[in-house]
C-alpha cells in the first residue's frame, strides 16, 4: 500500500519541475500511473469556497450594486450643471 501513496522525490526534482495537476506513481512492479495531483482538488476547492466568500461579501463584480462608470458620469454631469447654475 505504501507503493500507491508514498512519493520519493529528491529536492532536485522538485527545484526542476513545473508544477503539474498530474503525478507520476510507480508501482512495486514498476508501472508508471498517472493521477490528479491531490494539491490540485484542494486548490480548485479553496478557489471556489473564496468565491462563495466574496459573493456573499458583495466582493465580485457579478454581486456587486456599486455605482457603474455610466451612472457615475450622468451623476457628475448633473453636479457641473447644477454647479453651473445651467
Amino acid at each position: 500500500f505504501n507503493d500507491a501513496i508514498g512519493y520519493d522525490y529528491t529536492i532536485e526534482d522538485l527545484e526542476n519541475t513545473e508544477p503539474s495537476s498530474m503525478v507520476i506513481e510507480q508501482s512495486r512492479e514498476g508501472f508508471r500511473r498517472y493521477k490528479i495531483n491531490p494539491a490540485y482538488t484542494i486548490f480548485i476547492d479553496l478557489a471556489r469556497e473564496s468565491q462563495k466568500m466574496l459573493s456573499e461579501l458583495c466582493m465580485t463584480a457579478k454581486s456587486s450594486n456599486a455605482v457603474q462608470d455610466d451612472e457615475f458620469t450622468e451623476l457628475k454631469n448633473k453636479m457641473e450643471k447644477a454647479a453651473s447654475g445651467k
